[in-house]
């Protein structure tokens, strides 16, 4: 289990950032890619659920930090 003050920090910074939704392109920049591909990738292998905001779907910033400080093995 990761450690819930590092996961409530990036979420707080996301939040800032991004708000409380977050698209594609705005998880390849937090996870360092060049590619929505990728970070689409990375959010299916973490299973982060995207909810459709419109046309497009997003994923909440407070999920895509756990699967971030998962990923880092922070756990």
């Amino acid at each position: 289990m990761a450690d819930y003050r590092e996961i409530r920090k990036l979420a707080d910074e996301l939040f800032e950032r991004y708000g409380g939704m977050m698209t594609l392109s705005d998880v390849a920049i937090e996870l360092g890619k060049a590619g929505r591909s990728t970070a689409k990738k990375f959010l299916e292998d973490h299973d982060v659920p995207g909810i459709k905001v419109g046309v497009y779907p997003r994923w909440e910033s407070k999920l895509v930090a756990r699967a971030i400080v998962n990923a880092r093995g922070m756990y």
